[in-house]
């Protein structure tokens, strides 16, 4: 009789413990759901968070037009011509749409762009 009343109180205390340290169900749910939220991807330039992505938006400083076939010496001419006109609005006041800072940002973006799909083939 002891012995069954030792084995009764062993199988409560061990059924407790267990209760005690299993984790409630809804919690597990929590943090599978904040692991695995998608959260959309935020493109930044200069401090500035952009509504479309960093190849269109430097495409767009240089006036370029992205899927057509560049070369260095075209890259470069349109990064001049991108000077060229920020420093005609900086002279005569207007409000310019891109810094001198961007014209270069997008120059060095274009022409990794450039050397990726160079070394591609």
């Amino acid at each position: 009789m002891r012995s069954i009343i030792f084995l009764l109180i062993v199988y409560i205390v061990k059924w407790i413990i267990d209760e005690i340290s299993k984790p409630e169900a809804p919690d597990v749910d929590q943090i599978i759901n904040a692991i695995t939220e998608k959260k959309p991807v935020k493109y930044i330039s200069n401090g500035v968070e952009l509504k479309t992505t960093l190849k269109k938006h430097y495409f767009d400083i240089l006036d370029m037009e992205n899927g057509k076939i560049y070369d260095r010496g075209m890259i470069s001419d349109q990064v001049f011509k991108q000077h060229s006109y920020y420093d005609e609005d900086v002279k005569v006041g207007y409000k310019t749409r891109c810094t001198s800072n961007d014209i270069q940002l997008a120059h060095n973006y274009i022409m990794d762009h450039y050397d990726y799909i160079v070394d591609l083939n």
